[in-house]
């Protein structure tokens, strides 16, 4: 488990770091978005400069975030040593992060953010490669992000410690 911020090295580029993206579930993409300080502002948590987040009865309900926090998210510690050491893998001129570096499994990532009132809690967030029915040809293997927790406790006030 990794808890902490984005760093700003080191992590592949499959979002543009200098841009917003928000989440669709409808289409279950994130799609870039402009003017991220207005769309902020309605939100139930923040993570100054990095992201904002909802959370509604059972779920996350809305969720934006910096290119830099969600390249952070969705790197493996594979995909960070295959970018350093080989330039990554690339298709059609983009680069693919590849969910192999655990067996299958989801990893799990954490992050601080702060309500408006200034408590501090923690958004975890797992990160893991498709199952057979999201799969969009045979060959994709393509990185998935969810919410481990779903509230409450989808944000906790301290982090788990790691096993």
């Amino acid at each position: 488990m990794t808890t902490g911020t984005a760093p700003r090295r080191h992590t592949p580029d499959i979002f543009d770091s200098n841009n917003w993206y928000a989440y669709s579930a409808a289409s279950g993409t994130f799609s870039q978005i402009s003017d991220p300080a207005t769309q902020c502002s309605s939100y139930s948590y923040k993570s100054d400069g990095q992201l904002c987040v909802s959370v509604g009865a059972n779920s996350i309900s809305k969720f934006i975030a910096n290119g830099n926090f969600l390249n952070w998210v969705a790197a493996s510690k594979l995909d960070i040593q295959k970018k350093i050491l080989t330039g990554g893998k690339y298709e059609s001129n983009s680069l693919l992060m590849e969910s192999r570096g655990c067996l299958g499994r989801r990893y799990v990532k954490k992050v601080q953010v702060k309500n408006s009132s200034s408590a501090t809690y923690f958004l975890t967030l797992g990160v893991r490669p498709p199952e057979a029915g999201e799969k969009l040809s045979p060959a994709d293997d393509t990185t998935r992000i969810e919410s481990t927790r779903l509230p409450p406790p989808a944000l906790t006030t301290r982090p788990a410690s790691a096993p």
